[in-house]
């Protein structure tokens, strides 16, 4: 299955105080590290920022919004609208423990649920992983298709993601499923970077679960 790669990069990152997606972990800027990892995987990654010039030396596209002040689902019909592929494997860039094997296996899950619902009358359109707190749906696998609906999502300004999802037919991965063999467990898949403390948080953790990560560089 070939797929776009999409890091949603926007976002004023006003609890962390910095451009979170540029802070260093084991010496890399997280956003570097994703889309190295993400090229192993995907033939074209697209970075979603509405100032590219932070991001002009990975040498990747960066497309902006297109609804302005619309929080990540405007990051996410921005990507959408850039892609050329059916299927999408987005990412956000503030999820440190992501590396090319948990996004493989997301792939694969889509192509193994798009092959059985094709033909149904209701086709997938999202593969979203679902963990013991909730659903992930900014590491998760879309349909182009999906553009419709975050349209009419956008434009009534309802901005929340979840509720969005809902409306959706979406197969829910278990995230212990999804994190077999990758490297990584559901507890590390589901952090995200949101302040100071949980940057350094990151940071300790960091070098061990590089130890187990199964990407190749």
């Amino acid at each position: 299955m070939e797929v776009t790669a999409i890091v949603i990069a926007g976002g004023l990152s006003s609890r962390m105080g910095q451009n979170k997606a540029l802070l260093p972990l084991a010496g890399i800027p997280l956003i570097e590290r994703l889309v190295r990892s993400l090229e192993q995987i995907a033939p074209r990654v697209v970075i979603v920022a509405n100032d590219g010039a932070p991001y002009s030396y990975l040498h990747k596209e960066v497309v902006p919004d297109i609804y302005s002040l619309a929080g990540p689902l405007a990051g996410l019909h921005a990507g959408l609208a850039a892609s050329g592929t059916e299927w999408n494997l987005v990412t956000a860039c503030d999820m440190p423990f992501i590396n090319a094997a948990v996004g493989q296996r997301l792939i694969d899950e889509a192509e193994r649920h798009s092959n059985v619902s094709r033909g149904q009358e209701e086709e997938l359109e999202a593969v979203i992983p679902l963990t013991s707190s909730g659903v992930l749906p900014l590491l998760s696998m879309y349909k182009r298709t999906v553009l419709a609906s975050l349209e009419t999502a956008l434009q009534e300004k309802e901005l929340r993601l979840v509720p969005w999802t809902k409306s959706l037919q979406a197969a829910y991965i278990p995230a212990q499923l999804l994190c077999e063999g990758t490297g990584t467990d559901e507890e590390l898949l589901s952090f995200n970077m949101n302040r100071p403390g949980d940057y350094e948080e990151a940071s300790r953790r960091y070098t061990s679960w590089l130890g187990r990560d199964f990407d190749r560089h």
